[in-house]
């Protein structure tokens, strides 16, 4: 597994921590990490868990989230210089509220430490005609907004008060949840087997249940299909619309983003599917204020628009070759 060493290291785990946590052996375990050898599904799925992040950004796959690897790295003892310095790193930030107009509350986002740095510099520079930008949470969303259309943005570090009267939120909006949970609540809702799980593992995701305050399996596929599933457009004046969409035209959206070139759809109106109503929907792009999508929809999306391009480009190259 690619990143299983810088993981575990960062995690602050040595090899024999994580063998006893996922029942392996020493020798396993470091073979793994020198890519001699796999481990199986459930114990992917174990040590992915454990790691506070998903089985693509440990195998170093394409489509992989990087801003939103969630690792709980803050140490025991306060004065352990060599965990505050991982810390300030990665790992758990604090919230980002984002305050539409007309909103009585503000929405807040757990987000990592790069995530926070990444939207704060984003925040500080010229965003194009329209004003977008993005970012990914630690609790399963993938956030696109237009700056103009916002009331405001806030930065609320950990360490700081919360805001009194406006902090409505969520179990995993606190601190968030590793993408492993979301993985394991959809295969939950879709009805899948969970035999590749652990008791371990199934030990967290029922911790998990739990907290969302999920009893039947009604609850399950209301859940997830209205929050965790479901694209969620909000608009400048304050009505709200949701989508079952597969991922592409938040992708699109988030390529323009990252590649600078959103004066590109400035003029056009953004589309969006509904595969489950068989709706395709136009919006002006000057009426949008938020977009948030399900992460795990979205990288699943760019996973698979990733591998085609390689295993494309790779083609390409074998033919130029002869």
């Amino acid at each position: 597994m690619k990143n299983l060493e810088y993981l575990r290291v960062l995690r602050g785990y040595s090899v024999s921590n994580l063998a006893e946590m996922v029942k392996a052996s020493v020798a396993d375990v470091e073979a793994w990490e020198a890519g001699e050898r796999e481990p199986n599904l459930t114990v992917k799925r174990d040590i992915a868990m454990l790691l506070g992040i998903d089985i693509d950004y440990l195998d170093g796959r394409p489509g992989a989230s990087t801003d939103s690897v969630l690792m709980y790295l803050r140490a025991d003892d306060d004065d352990d210089e060599e965990d505050e310095s991982r810390d300030e790193v990665t790992g758990y930030w604090g919230q980002v509220g984002i305050k539409m107009r007309g909103e009585e509350y503000t929405k807040w986002y757990p987000v990592s430490v790069q995530a926070a740095s990444s939207l704060q510099w984003s925040l500080s520079i010229p965003g194009g005609k329209l004003g977008l930008t993005r970012f990914e949470t630690l609790n399963n969303r993938l956030v696109i907004f237009r700056a103009p259309a916002v009331e405001r943005v806030i930065f609320l570090e950990e360490a700081c008060d919360q805001i009194e009267g406006d902090w409505n939120v969520a179990f995993d909006e606190v601190e968030g949840k590793p993408l492993e949970i979301y993985h394991a609540l959809t295969r939950r809702m879709n009805l899948e087997e969970t035999e590749d799980e652990s008791e371990t593992y199934k030990g967290i995701v029922d911790e998990a249940i739990k907290g969302f305050g999920l009893k039947h399996d009604e609850d399950y596929h209301e859940l997830l299909s209205t929050t965790y599933i479901h694209t969620s457009l909000g608009q400048s004046l304050g009505a709200t619309h949701s989508y079952m969409n597969e991922g592409y035209d938040v992708f699109d959206v988030c390529q323009r983003i990252d590649t600078s070139d959103t004066d590109y759809i400035a003029d056009r109106m953004f589309s969006i599917n509904d595969e489950v109503k068989g709706v395709n929907a136009y919006y002006n792009w000057t009426d949008i204020a938020v977009i948030d999508a399900p992460l795990l929809t979205y990288l699943e999306f760019r996973k698979e628009q990733e591998e085609h391009f390689q295993e494309h480009y790779h083609d390409e190259e074998i033919d130029g070759d002869f």
